[in-house]
Parts: C-alpha cells; structure tokens; sequence
C-alpha cells in the first residue's frame, strides 16, 4: 500500500497518510484472517478435495487473466481510448524511444569510449589513446549525459572522445557508483591529456513545488507558479581548479 501511496496520486505521502494506511492494513489483514484463513483452516467446513477444486480454479482464472493481459499488452488498447490524443502521443513517443537500453547505444569503439567511473581499465585505456591522439574531449554527467556524450562522438570534434556517464549520477547526490568521487584524482593524474569537460545533467532536478519538493509529478500544477532553486555551480578545469559561477 505504501508503494502505490507514492506512485499514485498520494506521492507526497507524509506521517498522517502512512498512520491511516497502516490502519487499513491492519484492518484489510483482521478482515482477510476472519473472511479467508479461519474458514480456509476448518476441516469440517471444507474438504481436501473442496480445497483443491477451488485452487485449482482459482489458479486457471489468474492464469487466463494473466494470458489476457499478455495478449493484449495490458489492454493496451483499452487504456489509450480513455485517453486524449495528446496522452497518446506522449505514450506512443515514450513506448518508441523511452525503453530503449541506452548503453547499448553508446559508441563505444577505439579511442571513443565510455564508462561510469574512472577506474583502471578506463584509465589505462585512456593514457593509450592519449598517446595516439593528444588531448580528449570528456563528457560527464548522467543519463542525460549519455545521450551528449553520443551525440558529441558522432559530431567526432577528433578521434578521442570519452564519457563518464551513468543514469542518476548528478554531482550533489555522488556515490561509488558514479564518476564524480574518482574525478578529480584522474584529472591530477591525466588533466594534460583532457582538451575541456562537458558536464550535463537533467535540469529538471533543479526545479522544487511551492513545498520546496523537487522531481515529482505535482511539480506544475495549473495555477501554480513555478520557482528555480539555484545552486552554486562550478566550472571544473581539466587540471583540477575550479572556478564559482
């Protein structure tokens, strides 16, 4: 109930919300023990063989509701015809380009690469193509990145291109997953051999609601103003300085 408190229409579900959810939970599980487990558990009022019939059932009904659903793409159908044709197109653009596997797409190939981190492999590959062609163009950022740091490899600015992407890396949330903990270390070591930094991330994580929430779908709602919350933002130099914006 929790999980469909924040992806539906509750998504900013606070204490008040999660007590009266932990109340019906606590009442639909009394309901469901009385209603289904005791009348279940009463050998004199079900038989083995009653018990087994109506699994049995019950299994086949879930099953063709499942094998409808697999058919039908979850009424797919069914679902679009409730919707305006501007929700039609949003979906048939995001069905088109929005499940693709991204990394997959990445170029990846001689000394246009990319990785999620700057790690050894990254980097011994990264000093031998230094070798080759002299300073790189880096791109860095998240999955908005990935998709800057393709569209700068096709534009082929020279043969060294490099990426540290990765989905949900942004600099004020870093982690041992994400690029930005090893970043200025490589560039200690390898700063000569970087030309600039393209740094990009989704702006919408710069945008908060009137609560001072951000990235949630009651972020514009009609009426409403909009505000831009402002970080300090920093220009990072190949060689590791830093300058304020």
């Amino acid at each position: 109930m929790f999980a469909f408190a924040r992806l539906g229409a509750i998504y900013e579900a606070n204490i008040p919300v999660f007590i009266g959810l932990s109340a019906i939970a606590l009442l639909l599980a009394y309901l469901t023990y009385v209603l289904v487990e005791r009348p279940v558990r009463d050998r004199k009022r079900f038989t083995r063989n009653e018990v087994f019939a109506y699994c049995g059932a019950a299994s086949a009904g879930l099953a063709g509701l499942g094998l409808v659903g697999i058919f039908t793409g979850g009424l797919e159908n069914s679902y679009l015809a409730r919707n305006d044709m501007a929700t039609q197109r949003a979906y048939a653009l995001i069905k088109q380009y929005g499940l693709r596997d991204i990394k997959a797409r990445l170029i990846d190939s001689g000394c246009q690469f990319w990785s999620p981190r700057p790690d050894e492999a990254f980097e011994a590959r990264f000093r031998s193509c230094a070798e080759k062609f002299g300073p790189a163009t880096m791109v860095v950022g998240d999955s908005h990145g990935e998709n800057v740091y393709n569209a700068v490899a096709k534009a082929s600015p020279g043969e060294f291109v490099v990426g540290l992407v990765d989905e949900g890396c942004r600099a004020w949330n870093d982690s041992d997953a994400c690029p930005y903990s090893r970043l200025k270390g490589f560039l200690d070591r390898n700063g000569a051999s970087v030309r600039g930094i393209v740094f990009n991330v989704s702006g919408a994580h710069l945008l908060t609601d009137l609560e001072g929430n951000s990235e949630n779908h009651h972020l514009f709602p009609a009426g409403h103003f909009k505000f831009l919350r402002v970080w300090s933002v920093k220009f990072l130099h190949p060689r590791g300085r830093t300058r304020d914006c």
